[in-house]
């Protein structure tokens, strides 16, 4: 059977991207964080719309980070290529092109992505993501590869709501990084080896919390206020009584702040 016109102007045009993506030019180096929304299945039409003017704001509020600590950035690591952030559905993706020599960055990638996460919380989004570094694909709005990959299948194991950074990108985190802090993260049933987790660095968003969520930003060093502050905002998730899967990371969450905020100091360094 004969291919007509638009058929074969379609063949062509996939046999040019083919080539394109075959030439290499789009694979890249660099970090890959994914943050995915809690419960979205279990919104109701005007939690949805919140969620959706969330979803946009929280593009936007990763890459204005970027760009207000640009010039500390090129000051210590010389010129390198500004972080994309994109989105599908319930997901932020961000990617950010850095040679491995410059690799420590993702504690700054997984901190600024914590303030996306801290930040979702007034518009009562629970997100929980994960930050990976290696090799992916990008192009077009479109990333896949394996830093893609590690990222987004760990972070969809985690049970809680949070950020952290994956095994194979542990080895760039250094301990005494002030951004982070090393914790067990609670997971899904991992049946496979590659899905564990344990205990990995995830950012300090607990004290970002209480130096800027109202009702406790005032008086951050206060404990049990904290802690109260930060169970009454959880409470404001209406789906969250609604999906048993989602409670399980509620509590886990607030754990993660409670041990946090227990165990360490409020202040926030500079990033």
């Amino acid at each position: 059977m004969e291919m007509d016109d638009e058929s074969m102007q379609n063949e062509e045009e996939v046999q040019r991207v083919t080539a394109d993506l075959a030439s290499g030019k789009y694979r890249k180096n660099g970090i890959v964080g994914v943050i995915d929304a809690l419960g979205v299945s279990s919104m109701s039409l005007v939690e949805s719309e919140r969620f959706a003017a969330f979803n946009i704001l929280g593009k936007l509020l990763a890459d204005k980070l970027y760009n207000k600590s640009r010039e500390s950035f090129e000051l210590h690591y010389g010129v390198i290529a500004s972080p994309k952030i994109t989105g599908f559905q319930d997901t932020i993706v961000y990617e950010w092109e850095v040679p491995e020599k410059n690799a420590e960055l993702v504690a700054v990638a997984a901190y600024y992505l914590s303030l996306v996460f801290t930040s979702s919380l007034s518009a009562q989004v629970l997100y929980s993501g994960a930050v990976s570094y290696g090799e992916y694909v990008y192009y077009e709005n479109h990333i896949l590869g394996p830093a893609f990959c590690d990222a987004y299948r760990l972070s969809n194991n985690a049970n809680w709501g949070g950020v952290f950074i994956t095994p194979a990108a542990k080895k760039y985190a250094t301990e005494e990084n002030e951004l982070l802090v090393n914790y067990r993260i609670p997971q899904t049933t991992a049946k496979r080896k590659e899905n564990k987790l344990g205990v990995l660095p995830c950012p300090c968003w607990p004290r970002e919390f209480c130096n800027t969520f109202p009702g406790i930003s005032s008086d951050p060093t206060n404990k049990e206020k904290a802690k109260a502050v930060f169970r009454e905002c959880l409470n404001r998730f209406d789906y969250m009584s609604k999906d048993q899967r989602v409670q399980a990371k509620y509590k886990n969450t607030a754990e993660f702040f409670n041990w946090y905020v227990d165990n360490h100091d409020m202040n926030i360094p500079r990033v």
